[in-house]
């Protein structure tokens, strides 16, 4: 029985009071101005975050939760699968390049996927890929028949992004919910247009760019394989005509591409908090709050790497809205 989007009343008047407690650029800004580790820790503390001496696992045990929280106050939990199964993605490369390098993958393993950690490793080390779903497996295997012959841990990488999205588009389809597909189409656009101006400043082949493109986002594959051969200037221009022009006006630099992307992809999950009924509030808070976690990193291990607060704060300017 399809959910109605007025049975998320609930859950979005719960989810509205946690909107209030999510950083904004000014905390973090004054976070990463703090001068002792450990008061950034206590206002983490005060804000609800748990103690942990590891500050990895005290992130990673707040996403968790709320991955929890947005499950259990939605009446339909399986429509934030699209969202987490990157996660078992995350850790399936994680495993390859271990195998491969011999070490201990424990430490980079993340949770919140769609396949408990232990379960993931046990059947990848095993290669009883059978729990997987088929798109997965079928990734899994190409990507360990790739890497053994050319040991290169890029080439495992592509072959298990495209997986993903494939997997994320068949599943945000199954939604029919807008927000989520234009959600997902979105980041393949946004990955694809830093992959083409990568791939055009490394003078990759159009061969190499057919094979690395992710299909089904707003502009073809074609589209951007034909831009393989343009100048920077009709790059730029084509580029411009789809909407994304203002992420590369500063043309081939791309920290400020990256940047911007990371700009443009935190302005759509904003649009989700101002929707009315149904699942978008829940979404864009869980989304926002993976975005919040992501800048507390940066604070946290440019604090404890020695990093200037200067620098820090230019990062968090750099992707955070």
């Amino acid at each position: 029985m399809k959910v109605a989007d007025t049975d998320y009343a609930y859950s979005q008047s719960k989810i509205k009071a946690l909107e209030k407690k999510l950083f904004d650029l000014q905390r973090l800004v004054l976070l990463a101005e703090t001068k002792h580790i450990d008061d950034v820790y206590k206002t983490l503390a005060d804000a609800g975050y748990p103690q942990h001496n590891d500050y990895t696992r005290m992130l990673n045990m707040s996403l968790d939760e709320t991955y929890k929280l947005v499950k259990d106050i939605s009446p339909d939990p399986e429509i934030f699968n699209v969202f987490l199964v990157k996660n078992d993605y995350h850790n399936l490369k994680v495993l390859i390049k271990a195998e491969f390098l011999g070490i201990n993958p424990d430490s980079l393993l993340v949770s919140g996927g769609l396949i408990r950690v232990d379960e993931l490793k046990s059947s990848f080390t095993n290669r009883k890929l059978g729990s997987m779903p088929q798109t997965m497996q079928r990734a899994v295997k190409k990507a360990l028949e790739t890497f053994s012959v050319s040991n290169n841990p890029q080439a495992a990488e592509i072959i298990l992004d495209l997986a993903m999205y494939e997997q994320m588009v068949k599943m945000a389809n199954e939604t029919e919910n807008s927000y989520i597909i234009g959600y997902v189409k979105k980041q393949i656009d946004l990955t694809n247009i830093k992959t083409l101006f990568r791939m055009k400043l490394q003078n990759k082949t159009e061969a190499f760019a057919k094979d690395t493109f992710i299909p089904n986002g707003s502009i073809s594959v074609d589209a951007f394989v034909r831009l393989m051969k343009t100048s920077p200037e009709e790059t730029m221009a084509a580029i411009g005509k789809t909407g994304y022009g203002y992420i590369v006006e500063d043309g081939f630099d791309m920290i400020k591409l990256e940047q911007k992307c990371n700009l443009d992809n935190f302005a759509y999950i904003k649009k989700g908090r101002g929707m009315y009924f149904g699942p978008e509030p829940l979404i864009a808070y869980m989304l926002s709050k993976e975005e919040e976690i992501k800048q507390l990193r940066i604070i946290i291990s440019g604090k404890l790497g020695g990093v200037s607060e200067k620098i820090i704060t230019e990062r968090l300017n750099a992707s955070y809205v």
